[in-house]
Parts: structure tokens; C-alpha cells; sequence
């Protein structure tokens, strides 16, 4: 019988998941309200590295009266690897996450200035009321942007400092019509706005729905990650099944099939990742 905190650990992980999983679900609701400077930082990016250190601390207690059996050190050493990696791999998405978030910003600032450029022409003096209409770090940039203006009284140098924030296309097309603002019609301007808010738009349904639709895909993925985390906490845990990886060749059998699991999800969540960055 495992001791019960053992089984809160176990209760604990698969709780994670679960949250995980909703969470992904949910991401297209998400993406609207939430925007993060350092994603990297969020708690969840290394919620894997502390799981991993748990199970390989479980998986390296020595076993009572089976003096001759040595526990599994490179199980427990594999783990730990795993759960790095994974960590350093959320990192990296979460990264992508907030390139992905700032297409949504770039509609919500675009709406937000047209709505006010309708009624007052000038350029900056609109830029500083739609910028309470974005998300970080959006508005941040454009809150720069304008106090560049005012200290230089440059509009171009003003711009070129927003454009030079991200390498985003969307973004490149608004301060480009702001830039062209000066020779063309108030007119001009607004369609040009209309149709730039348009395709962001369209662009933000195709991604939904590409997400809706990957929604199984990932599903799948993320059964096999439950299957293998569970196999290993439920090896870790009972000491009859840790024994039997005492022997290098069981352990190194079991970190061939665990590996095809972990590779076998990165290239999913690749593909999927992929697909969604091609929508432009």
C-alpha cells in the first residue's frame, strides 16, 4: 500500500493535467484577454521540471530489506532530462504563444484608432486614446512610440521605432498607412484601416477554427503524455514494479518506449504549431 502522500503526488499531477488540458481548449478565449511580457516566467513553464524531480526522487529511494537490489538510478536520471527539456520546451512555445497574441493586439488597436481617427485626424493625438484599447505589450510600444513624438517631434522616427518592436506583418501594415497618412485623404486612410481590420478578422477566425479542428490531434497527444506520466508515477510508487527496473537492460528498455512517447508528441505538437503559423 503506497503511503498516502504518494498518492496525493499522484492525485496532485493528474490534477495538472486535467487543468492543462481545459486550458488548451479554452486557448482561443484565452488568447483575447491575456497577454504576458515574459511568458517565460509563467509558473506552469516549469510545473514539468517539478513533476520530474518528484517522480525521479520517488524512483531513487532505496528499497527496504532488498539490500541486493540498487533502485533505478537512470530512470530517475532520465526523468529529470525529460522534465528539463519539456520546461525549456514550453519556454520556447510559450514565446510563439505571445507572437500569436499579437495579431489580436494589432486588430484591437486598429479598431480602436479608427474609430477615433474618424472624428479626430491626427495621428499621435489618436494613438495615445487607442492605446488603453490594447493589451500588453502592444500598448507599451505605443505609449513609447508617442512619447518619441513628443520628444522629437518626429513622426517618422516615431514610427519607425513602433515598426522595429516586432517582426509582425500586421503591425508593419499599420504604421505603414499611419505613414502614408500625410499625403492621403482622411478617406483614404479609413478604408485602408477598414480593410487592414477586415483580413485581421478573417485571419483570427481561420485560426479558431484551425484550432477547433486540431482540437482531437492534440486530444491524442495528450493521452499518450497522460499513459507514460502515469506508467512511470505508478512504477515509482510501488515498490514491486520499481525492483523490476533495478537491472540496467529493464531500465533502458523502459527509456526506449517512454522516448518514442516524447517524440512522438514533440512531432505532433510541431506539426500542429506549424500549421497555425502558416495562417497569415
Amino acid at each position: 500500500m503506497a503511503p498516502k502522500s504518494l498518492i496525493l503526488i499522484g492525485v496532485v499531477i493528474l490534477a495538472y493535467l486535467a487543468v492543462d488540458e481545459w486550458t488548451r481548449r479554452g486557448r482561443p478565449a484565452l488568447r483575447r484577454s491575456k497577454a504576458r511580457l515574459s511568458p517565460w516566467l509563467n509558473w506552469k513553464t516549469f510545473v514539468p521540471l517539478f513533476i520530474a524531480l518528484l517522480l525521479a526522487l520517488l524512483m531513487a529511494r532505496p528499497f527496504t530489506g532488498k539490500e541486493e537490489a540498487s533502485p533505478p538510478y537512470l530512470l530517475s536520471a532520465y526523468v529529470v532530462a525529460v522534465g528539463v527539456l519539456v520546461s525549456w520546451y514550453q519556454a520556447r512555445r510559450a514565446e510563439r504563444a505571445v507572437r500569436a497574441r499579437l495579431d489580436k493586439q494589432v486588430a484591437d488597436l486598429v479598431m480602436a484608432f479608427r474609430s477615433t481617427y474618424q472624428l479626430q485626424p491626427a495621428i499621435f493625438s489618436t494613438l495615445e486614446e487607442a492605446r488603453d484599447k490594447v493589451d500588453q505589450p502592444l500598448r507599451g510600444w505605443v505609449t513609447s512610440t508617442v512619447q518619441v513624438f513628443r520628444v522629437t517631434s518626429s513622426a517618422s522616427r516615431a514610427l519607425t521605432k513602433l515598426r522595429k518592436k516586432a517582426d509582425n506583418p500586421y503591425l508593419h501594415q499599420f504604421v505603414y498607412i499611419l505613414e502614408m497618412s500625410e499625403e492621403a485623404g482622411q478617406k483614404t486612410v479609413l478604408e485602408a484601416l477598414e480593410d487592414l481590420a477586415d483580413r485581421l478578422r478573417r485571419h483570427e477566425e481561420l485560426r479558431n477554427k484551425t484550432e477547433t479542428e486540431m482540437g482531437a490531434i492534440t486530444g491524442q497527444t495528450r493521452i499518450i503524455q497522460l499513459v507514460s506520466l502515469g506508467a512511470i508515477f505508478i512504477i515509482a510508487v510501488i515498490s514491486s514494479l520499481r525492483s523490476a527496473y533495478s537491472s540496467q537492460t529493464a531500465q533502458l528498455f523502459f527509456i526506449g518506449l517512454a522516448s518514442i512517447a516524447v517524440v512522438a508528441s514533440y512531432y505532433i505538437d510541431q506539426m500542429i504549431l506549424s500549421l497555425k503559423e502558416k495562417i497569415t
